[in-house]
């Protein structure tokens, strides 16, 4: 772990990569029981749309989580970006209302854990670092 890393990014970022390899899990189950995906979610979506947001929110998911744990503030907005998306989803898709709530409340909780101060010293901290270490490169 990273000295300066608060501990809760860290396993926010690592809950986000499990999700990435649970949702490539899911996208294989998608293709062996369709049906059961139906089932689960608004029938009025079209199975490619499934497919293919699913496969982004992964992708999306991995590289942002991953980079966060790296300290890059693209990654933090990357991150937000998804849960807006994924929370639109949720209210498109969704059966249930209490997946609905549960959704709007853990994008909450994500949104103002990655905006708080040991957050925003974290990332500013990382991204000083990085342009401080261009800078002092040897010229030749």
């Amino acid at each position: 772990m990273h000295r300066n890393r608060p501990i809760y990014i860290s396993i926010i970022a690592w809950l986000y990569l499990m999700g990435a390899g649970f949702t490539v899990l899911s996208l294989a189950m998608m293709f062996y029981q369709p049906n059961l995906i139906r089932s689960r979610i608004s029938p009025e979506i079209p199975f490619a749309l499934i497919v293919v947001q699913t496969c982004a929110g992964a992708i999306a998911t991995a590289v942002g989580a991953w980079n966060l744990l790296l300290g890059a503030n693209w990654a933090r907005w990357l991150m937000v970006g998804f849960v807006v998306e994924s929370t639109v989803w949720t209210f498109l898709a969704a059966r249930s209302p209490a997946s609905v709530w549960v959704t709007l409340l853990w994008s909450a909780i994500m949104v103002i854990v990655l905006f708080i101060a040991p957050s925003n010293e974290f990332f500013r901290a990382r991204r000083g670092r990085r342009r401080h270490t261009r800078s002092v490169t040897p010229q030749a």
